[in-house]
Order: structure tokens, then sequence, then C-alpha cells
């Protein structure tokens, strides 16, 4: 009779043994890894909801978004900045996401097996000695058009120019935060990121965030593209990041592109 209860026992404890070892083989087939130098990363999409709140966006900022001169400062204007950043900060909630592949560069070309970014030299240059690479996408959020749509803000001239300037000032420190948050998650490595670089900047065709998106689920945060590649909601970032020990990020340099009417040029 022992003899039969021990047998009884090894039989549950393969048979539970056998259970684990399965699951934990699927488990393993349904993480997509992506097998670099020295370690294995989980290929899982990094994304986070934002505060407006914590982006310190001052009625400064906004004023000299909008163009505003610093000598000639409008009373009326700053207080109908500030209503309106009180009044964004409970109904625009931005966003950012970012994946981590592994790619192969070439002096003009970045590519994750069938997908090929003409990214061109000057983007190139910069993502060298890369050892990986994240793409993002970085936004306002749909809450920012819905709040632009208002009748009260759409067809009033000042309010719209205050909502358009505030959107991008939004829109860049969503994608400050993923960088941020990139670097987090790197830090363990001794890793460091680039500069993020864009379709439609330095030569890059700004059709090809076609497959940026593809190679991010279609629609990251919610963002959409139209037939034109432009972004919807309007005020969103896409574009890569380089990362690896032998990369930095530095102030960005106007003179290594040719767009002239580039946001960052002095």
């Amino acid at each position: 009779m022992f003899y039969i209860i021990k047998l009884f026992r090894e039989f549950l404890f393969s048979t539970a043994n056998n259970r684990r070892k399965k699951a934990k083989t699927q488990n393993l087939k349904n993480i997509k890894t992506c097998k670099l130098k020295n370690y294995h990363y989980l290929c899982t999409m990094t994304e986070k909801k934002l505060r407006i709140k914590d982006m310190s966006i001052t009625v400064e900022q906004v004023y000299h978004q909008m163009g505003g001169s610093p000598q000639h400062v409008d009373d009326s204007l700053l207080d109908e900045i500030s209503e309106i950043i009180v009044w964004a900060e409970d109904k625009i909630h931005p966003s950012f996401c970012y994946q981590i592949l592994r790619g192969e560069l070439t002096s003009n070309c970045l590519s994750f097996n069938d997908s090929i970014f003409h990214v061109k030299h000057t983007i190139a240059s910069e993502l060298n000695g890369s050892e990986a690479f994240a793409l993002f996408v970085a936004t306002a959020g749909e809450g920012y058009t819905e709040f632009s749509l208002r009748p009260d803000i759409k067809e009033d001239l000042v309010k719209s120019s205050i909502m358009d300037a505030l959107g991008s000032i939004i829109a860049e420190r969503s994608a400050d935060a993923m960088e941020i948050s990139l670097q987090e998650s790197i830090d363990k490595l001794g890793w460091h990121h680039t500069n993020r670089y864009s379709p439609g900047y330095c030569g890059w065709d700004i059709r090809e965030q076609q497959e940026l998106f593809r190679l991010l689920g279609d629609t990251p945060c919610g963002v959409t593209l139209n037939d034109s590649c432009l972004m919807s909601p309007i005020k969103s970032i896409s574009g890569v990041v380089g990362i690896g020990k032998q990369v930095a990020r530095h102030d960005y340099r106007c003179k290594l592109c040719g767009r002239k009417n580039c946001y960052l040029r002095c």
C-alpha cells in the first residue's frame, strides 16, 4: 500500500512539473525578444500617459512660442494664456510610446529585417555607434484636438493661436519625457541615447512614416496617419533614437540640416 501511495505521489509531482514546464515554454513563445550583443532585450512596447501639470509649462513659454515680443508684453494676452493652460490641464492627456529593436545601419539607411528607412547620411551619421534603436511616438493626445475644435476656441483667432502654441510645447515635452523614460530603461546597461530624429527632417522622406507606424502597431498612442502621412492628432511626433555605449545626446546642430524653417533653428 505504501509503495502504491509513493508511486501516486510521484505521478502527481511529475504531472505538475510537466504542466509548469509547458506553461513556461508557452510564455516564452509569447514574448518577442531581440538578441543584442550582450543580452536579450524584451521588445514589449513601453507606453505612458502624462499630465500637463507635471510638464511645468509657463505662460511665458507659450507667449514665446507664439512669437510674442518680450519688449511689448500684452498683459491681457498673458491672462488668456494662463486661463487656457488651466483648462488644458484637465482636458488634454498627452502620452508617448516606444519600442526597442535591433537594426542594421549603413551610411544612408536604417533597416529592421525587411523594413528599410532611408534616413540619409546626416541622420545615419548621428546614429552611428548605436547598438539598438527605439522607434517612438509622442502626442498631445486626442483631447487636444477636441479642445482645439471647440467653437469658442476655433472661432477665436487669439485662443486658437494660443492652443496651437501650447500643443506644440506639449508634444515636445511628451517627446522629452519619452527620452527620459528610455534613458532610465537602459541606465543599468551603461548605455546612452542619441537625439531623436523624425521623418520629414534632414532628407528623411516623410512617407516612410507609414512603415514606422506599422512597426509600432499602426495606431500607437491612438495616433493615425492620413494619405499625406500627416499625423492625427496633429500635435504629435514620431521618429527614432539610437542607443548604446558609444553614443551620446548633443545640442541640436543646425548646420547638419538644410531645413530653413525648422523650429530648432536659431
